[in-house]
């Protein structure tokens, strides 16, 4: 609360003295609120602005423009912006382990102010980078197959403008008007709609448009439903799945968090998908690249917990406040009129419009001693607004009432004589001279400028009463905060084991993590190689659609899906990219291509020193599609699995193309994966069986321990592992490479893997994949016996090569069900 104070008169934004007094007479918000909404005219305060001058600060009615913080969010983001200032994508250290934390839990409270999976949330800049987004993005990404859009002539610039840039690509967009209330017709949108629209876009501001009967058409029609709810969220109940919403922008600051921050809700299932508008880091699920800040996504999921605690009070309060200014003016005042709705139920009681006859509105919000704003306030001076209010210079008739429009927006905040404006007064005396006025009464019809004025306010900060329940405590920066944080962890620094703050970042792993780290875990966590392929029916029909091998394994949207099938269907411990061991090849400059028959097809192989110079080093341009799908991944599956990178050895992908000159080419590729977002990370030598010992050590395995000992250089605790197709005879040489988890094939007896390799490095491995074509007791049997004989703890659970083709659905569930049912204080 403090704090908050301290804020406002380090902006000059209040009277020092009031507010001091307020807040110290009894800390209250409504105390600050008392102060900042007051409209008493201390001796000798006069504001010089604009070449206007004014005596005392005025009242802030601009509450549809922006609200002011709730001191508890400011609370909430403190200690973002001071001692926890980690990068929430740095997945190596503490100070970016607590910033993610916070991040996540800013996105979980977001999507349950709104009825979401905290998955669906994405965070922005605001409502207007979600709206280009939205509109955008949903046209990019299914340009071949729809391009018609429909929108109203009411929407937001951001959306219209955003609408006028794809025609200008070939889009058609239709944009339906609304009824004289403001609301939409719902038969016109009916008839709008056509085969190939793709989305329909509409906002709340004021009037609340009949959003789940809008999304039923929608979802009926096989159209995605967008809104703009910056003016509705936090203010009245949205809830994304009983209206069927598919896209929704929310702002922080309209909400009373803080500016610059925003979110996009983006539905999973049925799922929507969006081509990225910005290239980068591929963060926030590849959607929305760059750093989140911290501090601001923070600030807003405080917001979001405040408005869904204390909703209803606040729409008590409103409502009042509402009906007594409403009254107030009505009242005193012939010729007003409420515009929009009559039915309360039709309209945000935080939003009042009203038209005032005869009174031209430029003099009105010149004489008000308010906080006002004009509808281009909102954008940039020059920009027209006429096409959300219908403003034109008209003929005035008797019975005409749209000379003078104030719309005034009111808030939890708004202080008790918010209901007793001088604005009664002021548009009486400014009818009496209106010019409009007289020319009526001598019967001559005046030409009036229709442009509508915008008073807004009584928003949150002017009086949460102090019966409001309070949403989060205040959180104190002290030394005791600083005391505990002594654990400094880069991206080069190992984390010491015996520090608790580094054992309590490693108890969130996931548990597959945990268990290549060797650290003790409480069963040894299940996958499996090929997981997400061609056993699964879900696999066999996507692949119906996009038949080309290339295009499911260079498609991030595609790759995402793909990879959480099997996540979706049996919740393995650890959920495996899909792609391809020649996936980054082109990136080396070998094209090649993939036929689901043939394998892989490469036209022209390496066979001349001269090829060999025309290489070149990985060019990870070519290869984000694999980031955007690891960062996705990550987020997909909050932390309950491992997301697993794999690369191919160098004798895999062919030595002397890979590393012929030197070039760290794996090296790279694994250190984008994990900085993508992979915890865990496979090397495939799936051809290193094949070779005899002796051969081994000279073709693969000083490629495979530079590799590693790269890796581990700048990612310590990153596991990696090492599998080789055949690898009997190499296990110890294997372990050599300095491997985190050595993969045993079926070849090997798990037992005697253990014996010859000891307990200071993990297996993975090593149930025979044909034993899935068996009952269910023998599968049972087969696991139980190989997690025994593999020890309690540095044991990964896992086939002994792919899941074949055919494999029953129903077994491989088996397989997982049972393996988290072995538990190691059952153990014998």
């Amino acid at each position: 609360m403090l704090r908050a104070t301290q804020n406002l008169l380090c902006r000059g934004a209040v009277d020092a003295t009031s507010i001091w007094k307020a807040a110290a007479s009894s800390r209250s918000a409504s105390a600050l609120a008392q102060a900042v909404t007051s409209t008493e005219e201390p001796e000798g305060n006069t504001i010089e602005r604009k070449g206007i001058s004014l005596r005392g600060v005025p009242m802030y009615l601009d509450m549809q423009a922006t609200t002011p913080m709730d001191p508890r969010v400011l609370d909430a983001m403190m200690p973002f912006m001071m001692e926890q200032f980690g990068n929430p994508h740095s997945r190596t250290h503490l100070y970016g382990w607590e910033s993610e934390e916070a991040v996540e839990k800013a996105r979980a409270q977001v999507a349950s102010l709104i009825g979401a999976d905290p998955k669906e949330v994405i965070f922005t800049s605001g409502a207007t980078e979600s709206n280009n987004m939205s509109v955008k993005g949903i046209a990019g990404f299914l340009k071949d197959k729809k391009k018609h859009i429909i929108t109203t002539q009411t929407e937001h610039k951001c959306v219209l403008d955003s609408c006028r840039s794809l025609q200008l690509k070939g889009y058609d967009v239709t944009y339906l008007p609304v009824r004289k209330d403001g609301m939409l017709d719902m038969d016109e949108l009916k008839a709008a709609i056509r085969k190939d629209t793709v989305l329909v876009s509409g906002w709340i501001k004021g009037v609340i448009q009949p959003l789940a009967e809008i999304g039923a058409l929608c979802r009926k029609s096989g159209v995605f439903f967008h809104t703009d709810a910056a003016q509705a969220v936090g203010k009245i109940p949205v809830d994304v799945n009983s209206c069927q919403i598919d896209l929704m922008s929310i702002s922080g600051h309209k909400l009373y968090g803080p500016k610059g921050v925003g979110a996009i809700y983006i539905r999973r299932r049925p799922r929507v998908r969006l081509e990225a508008q910005m290239s980068g880091g591929g963060q926030e699920r590849g959607i929305r690249s760059g750093t989140v800040p911290t501090h601001l996504a923070v600030g807003l999921g405080a917001a979001c917990e405040i408005a869904q605690h204390e909703m209803a009070h606040d729409t008590r309060h409103i409502s009042a406040l509402e009906r007594r200014l409403r009254e107030g003016i009505t009242s005193q005042l012939a010729g007003v009129v409420l515009n929009g709705p009559e039915g309360i139920k039709d309209r945000y009681c935080g939003n009042v419009n009203l038209s005032f006859a005869y009174v031209e509105g430029e003099s009105l919000i010149m004489g008000l001693k308010v906080g006002v704003h004009r509808p281009s306030d909102f954008h940039q001076p020059g920009q027209d607004q006429a096409h959300a209010f219908g403003a034109r210079s008209v003929v005035l008739t008797a019975g005409t009432f749209l000379a003078g429009k104030i719309h005034i927006g009111q808030a939890q905040y708004a202080g008790g004589r918010a209901g007793d404006p001088p604005a009664t007064a002021l548009a009486q005396k400014l009818r009496e001279l209106s010019l409009a006025a007289d020319r009526l009464k001598t019967g001559t019809p005046p030409r009036i400028d229709m442009r509508s004025i915008f008073l807004t306010s009584l928003g949150p900060i002017a009086q949460r009463s102090c019966s409001a329940p309070a949403a989060l405590p205040a959180t104190v920066i002290s030394s005791s905060n600083r005391a505990c944080r002594q654990v400094h962890c880069s991206v080069s620094a190992q984390v010491s084991p015996a520090s608790s703050s580094s054992s309590a970042a490693a108890a969130n792993e996931p548990l597959m993590v945990r268990a290549a780290r060797g650290l003790e875990v409480e069963r040894a966590p299940c996958w499996m190689m090929r997981q997400a392929g061609r056993f699964q029916k879900s696999y066999r029909d996507l692949a119906k659609r996009h038949p080309s091998f290339r295009e499911r394994s260079e498609t991030t949207e595609l790759i995402v899906e793909i990879s959480l099938q099997p996540w979706n269907s049996f919740r393995p411990d650890g959920v495996i990219l899909f792609s391809d061991i020649l996936t980054p090849l082109p990136g080396l400059g070998v094209p090649f291509d993939i036929d689901d028959n043939k394998g892989p097809i490469i036209e022209n192989p390496i066979r001349s020193m001269e090829q060999l110079k025309q290489l070149h080093e990985l060019d990870l341009s070519q290869l984000e599609f694999v980031g955007r799908s690891l960062t996705q991944l990550r987020s997909e599956v909050q932390g309950q699995a491992a997301v697993i990178g794999f690369v191919g050895s160098p004798w895999t992908l062919a030595t002397y193309v890979i590393e012929g000159r030197q070039q760290p080419a794996m090296i790279t590729y694994i250190r984008y994966q994990i900085d993508s977002g992979a915890q865990c990370v496979q090397i495939f030598d799936s051809w290193g069986g094949q070779l005899p010992p002796r051969e081994w050590d000279r073709w693969s395995g000083p490629y495979l321990k530079r590799i590693i000992s790269a890796v581990k250089s700048t990612h310590p605790l990153t596991p990696l592992t090492v599998y080789a197709n055949g690898s009997g005879g190499l296990l110890e040489r294997l372990k050599g490479t300095g491997a985190d988890v050595v993969g045993l094939d079926w070849t090997v007896d798990m037992a005697d893997a253990r014996r010859r390799l000891g307990n200071d490095v993990s297996l993975q491995g090593n149930v025979d994949p044909t034993i899935l074509f068996a009952s269910e007791a023998a599968i049972t049997e087969n696991v139980r016996e190989v997690v025994a004989k593999a020890g309690r703890g540095r044991h990964i659970l896992n086939l002994g090569h792919g899941v074949l083709v055919g494999t029953p659905e129903e077994s491989v569930a088996h397989f997982f069900d049972v393996s988290k049912t072995l538990l190691y204080a059952n153990m014998q």
